[in-house]
Order: structure tokens, then C-alpha cells, then sequence
């Protein structure tokens, strides 16, 4: 998961699961497609606390605009 070494059963989604069950963290977090598959897709516990929203890349013309 998120924080993860190999082997490790603690990472730092199970750190912050209790703060964000309970309200005590508010969190944003980013990831890409992938990493989204490989961890919250399967951890459904730390899924159940982040509200997905999908942003995809801008545009050319879209950058310039947010460069503004």
C-alpha cells in the first residue's frame, strides 16, 4: 500500500485509517491510474475514506490557460 516497504504489514495507509474513520485528518491526496488500481481498488477499507475524482491531463491549449 501507500508507504509500503516490502514485507511490511504497517504502511502509512493503516497508519492514517483510525485518523480519517474518526474525522481527526481530513486528507487530498493525488496518485496516478496505476497506483490507484494496485492499492485502493484492493485496500477497501482506505477506498471507503477518499472520494475519487478522476482529472486527466489538460490539453496544449488548456496549460497555457491555466498558466495565465
Amino acid at each position: 500500500g501507500a508507504g509500503s516497504s516490502m514485507g511490511s504489514t504497517m504502511d502509512a495507509s493503516n497508519l492514517i485509517k483510525p485518523a480519517l474513520a474518526n474525522g481527526t485528518l481530513r486528507c487530498i491526496g493525488s496518485t496516478t491510474f496505476q497506483e490507484y488500481r494496485q492499492v485502493f481498488e484492493k485496500d477497501h477499507a482506505l477506498s471507503r475514506r477518499f472520494q475519487k475524482i478522476d482529472v486527466n491531463e489538460p490539453s496544449i491549449a488548456e496549460t497555457i490557460d491555466i498558466l495565465r
